[in-house]
Formats: C-alpha cells, sequence, structure tokens
C-alpha cells in the first residue's frame, strides 16, 4: 500500500488500511499479515500505531523487510462495517 507523498500525513494512508481491515472482516478474516521495507521508519510506525506487531524478518531480493500481524481487536460494526478497536 502507497500513499502519493503530498497526501502522507493526512490520514489517507489510514482511511485506506481501515477500508480494507473492514472488508477482510466482512468476509470472516481475523488475520492480517502484511511485509514491508525494514529501511522505512515512518511506514514501521505507521503499522505499529494500527495495532500490527512485529513477527519477522525477510527479504525482498536484496531488500530487507519485517513482517507484520494484527489478529487481535479485529471486530467489525455490523451496522458501518467498520473496524471496531480496542475490543478483545
Amino acid at each position: 500500500m502507497r500513499v502519493a507523498p503530498d497526501c502522507q500525513g493526512k490520514g489517507s494512508g489510514s482511511a485506506l488500511l481501515l477500508t480494507l481491515e473492514a472488508s477482510a472482516m466482512a468476509r470472516g478474516i481475523r488475520r492480517l499479515t502484511l511485509e514491508t521495507a525494514a529501511i522505512r521508519p515512518k511506514t514501521l510506525a505507521f503499522y505499529r500505531k494500527h495495532a500490527y506487531v512485529e513477527t519477522g524478518k525477510g527479504s525482498y531480493g536484496s531488500q530487507p523487510t519485517i513482517h507484520f500481524v494484527r489478529t487481535s481487536c479485529l471486530d467489525v460494526d455490523t451496522q458501518t462495517c467498520r473496524p471496531i478497536i480496542g475490543r478483545g
């Protein structure tokens, strides 16, 4: 997932992530995993802020990566189909 540089820091990434999470949860998916470049500290902080936990390291070609997972607090409001954060 990428957000254009001029849209960064304005909530666009969070909105995209919440939409992806809600879509997954509405389909019964309760474990979300991702991999991102290890050299992007702002990206790593973004996922940690959204309750993703580092589970390991890897690589994409010669690029070091970090693996993340989110399994806790994955409840969805059935009225809005938006994630409910902070339960469980």
